[in-house]
């Protein structure tokens, strides 16, 4: 598989990648395969500078910028980031976050509430909101309906609500 991989990012042919992909790609490589996460990051630049690779709905610009972000700390990961270049494509000056480490360079990042005023369940809920909110602009940038994306988040909270009953 990675050889065949290897002759995909070689060959002559344009290859569109998503900004999704390249957000699981930093996480599988630094948490699963244990790669530094300057190589990740390192990777990933050079992967996007590439002549036939193109980010699917983004300036190269915005996610080479986007990855850079997650380098100085190491407190942004590749999805806030990722996000982060979404955001600023669409030419949006405020994310709303529950996440604090949410990068605010040249944007407006809205924190809802204290996080010592939460409770375990609220932070669950919370992080179900973001993923759904996330799930539903990325059903939007590609065209998808954001009913679809939003299906395993309902499911999931009637059940939350049949438990808690």
């Amino acid at each position: 598989m990675a050889d065949e991989a290897r002759r995909l990012i070689d060959g002559p042919a344009e290859l569109w990648v998503t900004d999704v992909v390249l957000a699981e790609t930093g996480y599988v490589l630094t948490s699963v395969y244990g790669v530094p996460r300057d190589a990740a990051i390192d990777a990933l630049i050079n992967l996007v500078r590439r002549r036939n690779i193109r980010p699917y709905g983004l300036d190269k610009g915005i996610v080479l910028q986007a990855l850079s972000l997650c380098r100085p700390s190491g407190r942004v990961s590749f999805a806030d980031a990722m996000l982060w270049a979404v955001a600023r494509a669409a030419g949006s000056r405020i994310v709303y976050s529950f996440d604090r480490r949410f990068p605010a360079e040249g944007i407006e990042v809205r924190h809802s509430g204290s996080q010592r005023a939460h409770r375990h369940h609220r932070l669950q809920d919370q992080h179900r909101v973001a993923e759904a909110v996330e799930a539903v602009a990325v059903a939007d940038r590609l065209g998808v309906g954001g009913e679809q994306a939003l299906a395993p988040y309902e499911s999931a909270h009637q059940e939350q609500q049949g438990r808690a009953r």
